[in-house]
C-alpha cells in the first residue's frame, strides 16, 4: 500500500524525520487523499492503496490474493471493490 500510494501521490503516506513521531503519525493519522495531491491519479488505483493503508485490519483486504484480485480487475478495466477516501478536512 505504501508503495503504490508513493508512486500514485509522488511522496509517502507518513514521513517524519524523528522515529517517534513518524510512528505516532502512522498509527494516529489518515494519509492525504492521493487524488488531493495528484488529481491525475487513476481513482481505482488511489482507492486501492487507501485500502491497503486502512488503520483497522478489518477495512483492509483480507489477503495479498484480495489485492492482487483488485489490480487484475483495474488492468482489465473493471470495477475494483475498493472505494475512495473521504477529502480530507482543512
Amino acid at each position: 500500500g505504501v508503495i503504490l500510494y508513493e508512486l500514485l501521490a509522488g511522496r509517502r503516506p507518513f514521513d517524519h524525520k524523528d522515529p517517534v513521531d513518524l510512528y505516532t503519525l502512522i498509527r494516529a493519522a489518515k494519509p492525504t487523499p492521493i487524488l488531493e495531491l495528484n488529481p491525475a491519479a487513476p481513482g481505482p488505483l488511489a482507492a486501492i492503496a487507501h485500502r491497503c493503508l486502512q488503520k483497522s485490519p478489518a477495512d483492509r483486504y483480507p489477503t495479498a490474493a484480495a489485492v492482487a484480485d483488485d489490480l487484475e480487475a483495474w488492468l482489465c478495466g473493471e470495477a475494483v471493490t475498493a472505494t475512495q477516501p473521504p477529502p480530507a478536512r482543512a
